[in-house]
């Protein structure tokens, strides 16, 4: 698509959404209740709010409704990732989220009958084995081979998996005691319509271990000094909606002046616990009552059919979806290549999960829609909404990013020696292309700063990306890239 039909595709997209009478990214109603209930106890926090949302909706719909990518089938779990300064009301919103989920999962495993159909794990301190499972050794039997206990992990089953302290996980730095938990989980995260969702490790002197998960992940953490590089070098967390923020004075003199209000007031929890008990519970059987109307009229299909079934999209909501790409496209024009970079390794996934997010946004306002033919359909609206909230994500990433790479580069130009690098750079013989060879910008280094040859090395690494490198016969030639204002 040429910048002409770009151009044109969002005056007739505006066109669109200037048409209709409603707010076309207004959240369904039991969504906004939410946000407003949940932010009077986090507050600023709205695209977390409603997130969690999304995160308890997918779990319990994940059985039932399927998404269909061509030959891909995804389920419609929400994995979450919330990054944001300490203190600025993570630990509390969970402290909301939480027995609302306690209390749906106990509703519905009583209609399923199934006692344990669905359970909330609140993970904060842990090792790889309490999380996916252990063996005990009981013995050899009668033909001499040992026979083994299983210990099921934490992780098995259904349901969610919140994660207070994500960074102890092993993703930000390495833990001997939570050695593969990051494969794991990144296992666990693949489609539940598959075979390779269930975590499998084969102990050393012992039999090999499953675990079938099929939960959703709620993480918080505070901003690691590393983010950045994990961001752009591990695949967990583009395969989570991530949303990173780092708040500043004035929200937290606001959020201090709230708990000061609070002070002495009462208020009757339980009230929005039930509600919102109630909410989820009504979705569920709405849903409930779809599947099995399916089930009865079509007794040979097979329960991945019958998932795929749940759900229909208008013809336009394609049309939508290239809209917001192409809107990501344009506001990420202006930013960092670095930014770029890093920030389109999650655009796959970001647009998968804003496919699964538009079929929850319809899911939640089924309830309330009186025509059965009408329910379940994905409409514009509904990816606007979606759209709503994945735009905010990755609209905080790259801002984000922008700073955190900025800062980075600064600490870099105090520890490298950046100006001796430039130096170095403008004195040494360049090609018609303004390339010079490696070897000789390290000389100059050396000869610059009196460094050994390993100390030049190891300083070039650590600013190599502010350089464009080509080989010319197999020999490596740099480039100066920066401009002084990018330093």
């Amino acid at each position: 698509m040429n910048d002409e039909e770009f151009e044109k595709m969002m005056e007739e997209e505006d066109d669109a959404l200037i048409g209709d009478d409603e707010d076309n990214e207004a959240y369904p109603r039991v969504v906004q209740e939410w946000i407003e209930s949940a932010g009077e106890v986090s507050t600023k926090n709205e695209v977390p709010c409603a997130m969690a949302f999304m995160c308890l909706l997918g779990t319990i719909c994940s059985d039932m409704v399927a998404v269909k990518f061509k030959r891909n089938v995804e389920d419609c779990r929400i994995h979450f990732c919330w990054i944001q300064t300490t203190g600025s009301g993570k630990s509390t919103l969970f402290n909301f989220l939480g027995p609302v989920v306690k209390d749906v999962y106990k509703r519905i495993n009583a209609l399923e009958s199934m006692v344990d159909k669905y359970d909330v794990v609140d993970v904060k301190d842990f090792t790889t084995p309490a999380l996916i499972g252990s063996v005990k050794e009981m013995g050899k039997n009668e033909e001499g081979e040992m026979e083994y206990e299983d210990n099921p992990g934490l992780l098995l089953g259904s349901g969610l998996v919140a994660f207070d302290e994500f960074e102890n996980v092993g993703v930000f730095k390495a833990h001997t005691h939570k050695e593969g938990l990051v494969g794991h989980l990144n296992t666990m995260m693949n489609t539940l319509w598959g075979q390779n969702y269930v975590i499998n490790k084969k102990l050393t002197n012992g039999p090999m271990i499953y675990c079938d998960a099929r939960r959703s992940v709620y993480a918080t953490t505070y901003p690691p000094k590393n983010l950045q590089e994990v961001i752009a070098d591990t695949g967990l967390l583009q395969r989570m909606v991530l949303f990173v923020r780092e708040t500043d004075d004035a929200e937290k003199d606001q959020m201090m002046m709230n708990l000061i209000d609070a002070i002495g007031v009462d208020d009757n929890i339980d009230q929005p616990i039930e509600k919102f008990s109630n909410a989820f519970f009504k979705i569920y059987t709405t849903l409930k009552e779809r599947n099995l109307e399916l089930i009865q009229d079509n007794p040979n299909m097979s329960e991945r059919d019958i998932a795929l079934s749940m759900v229909d999209f208008e013809p336009q909501v394609r049309d939508v979806m290239k809209y917001e790409y192409y809107n990501m496209v344009d506001y990420l024009r202006g930013v960092r290549p670095e930014v770029k970079e890093t920030t389109e390794k999650f655009t796959a996934r970001l647009f998968v999960n804003l496919t699964k997010m538009s079929v929850l946004m319809s899911i939640s306002e089924a309830p309330s829609i009186t025509d059965k033919s009408k329910r379940y359909v994905v409409s514009r609206r509904n990816v606007r909404q979606a759209s709503k909230l994945i735009r905010q994500c990755y609209k905080a990433l790259v801002s984000w990013l922008d700073i955190a790479l900025r800062e980075r580069r600064q600490s870099i130009v105090e520890t490298a020696g950046i100006n001796h690098w430039k130096n170095a750079f403008e004195e040494s013989k360049k090609d018609n292309e303004g390339f010079v060879h490696k070897t000789e910008l390290i000389i100059k280094f050396m000869s610059l700063t009196s460094s050994s040859r390993p100390t030049a090395f190891r300083k070039f690494k650590k600013i190599s990306a502010l350089f464009d490198e080509k080989k010319i016969q197999k020999s490596p030639y740099v480039k100066w890239k920066v401009s002084d204002n990018e330093v």
